[in-house]
This record gives structure tokens, sequence and C-alpha cells, in this order.
């Protein structure tokens, strides 16, 4: 029990990012498009994602690690129920989203955050 409150409490000191989703549906592609805001220490980086897939809101685990698909380190959302491999990584289009927040320029994101820290993501819809 004492373990479970200590990882907890580590939890807690992770250093949170905040991702902000506003919907927006455009018939034109028959595509359902949700836009939002990804908050790193202040830095607002633009994102997208597919509504048909895009993960709850709530707060998850992220971490950087090595992405087969990709064949590069990317950032991935841990413990979201029912899915595995939900990262950040480039992207213009919905189409190119399982469930991923795509930006248009994954570097930013990595400039802003320390790939050996672990850091909360708190994501919420507007």
């Amino acid at each position: 029990m004492l373990v479970g409150r200590m990882v907890k409490k580590m939890e807690s000191k992770l250093e949170e990012i905040v991702l902000v989703r506003k919907y927006y549906d455009l018939d034109k592609w028959e595509e359902k498009r949700v836009l939002g805001k990804l908050v790193i220490k202040g830095v607002i980086i633009r994102t997208l994602e597919n509504r048909n897939y895009m993960v709850k809101a709530g707060k998850y685990k992220m971490v950087y690690e090595y992405s087969p698909r990709f064949k590069k380190e990317l950032w991935e959302l841990k413990d979201v129920p029912g899915r595995t491999e939900i990262k950040i990584h480039n992207g213009r289009e919905t189409r190119h989203s399982r469930g991923c927040i795509l930006v248009k320029d994954v570097d930013s994101v990595h400039r802003l955050l320390d790939s050996k820290k672990e850091y909360n993501i708190n994501i919420k819809n507007e």
C-alpha cells in the first residue's frame, strides 16, 4: 500500500503540459477534424486530431521512446485505456491519425521537452 502511495506522489510531481481541443466539422472533405493547442512551458503548438479515433479527455503519462513504425524516438501517451502507440508526430490531415496527436513540426515539441523526463499531459475539451 505504501508503494502505491509513493508512486502516486511521484506521478503528481511530473511536469504537466496541456492539450486544449476545439471541435470543428469540415464537411468539405467529409472528415471530422479536432483542432487544438498544446501548451508547453507557455509556448502554444497547434494540433490536429481525428475525432473518430481521438483519445478521451483526461490525464496521461507521456514518455519519449522509440517508434518502430516511424523508426525514430517520439513522445507517446501511456496507460490510455484500450489503446497503445498514441504518439505525437507530424501530420497535416486527419487521415494521418488513428488516435495520435498531429503537429506541423514535431521537432518543436522535442525542443521544449527533456527526453530524459516523463511528463503528464492533461487533455481538455472546449
